[in-house]
């Protein structure tokens, strides 16, 4: 088997910095600040859920949930 020596870790190794994701709209897209405008209106009724649903989302992958970026972390 090639390369039968090189080993990997399946972790994250380092600090775990939180990242801010983005999300992207084309201003040749029709509507597109509307398109926006609904998106962020939809995104904001999502987290405001008293569920917490972005802290499940978090928690069904497994990954850190970054309390710097999002009050429902703490």
């Amino acid at each position: 088997m090639k390369f039968k020596n090189i080993t990997y870790v399946n972790k994250p190794i380092g600090i775990q910095e939180p990242r801010a994701f983005y999300v992207g709209f084309s201003k040749k897209w029709p509507d597109a600040k509307g398109l926006r405008d609904r998106f962020n209106i939809a995104l904001k009724e999502f987290i405001s859920k008293p569920s917490n649903p972005r802290k499940k989302i978090f928690d069904k992958y497994g990954v850190p949930c970054p309390k710097l970026l999002f009050k429902e972390c703490k």
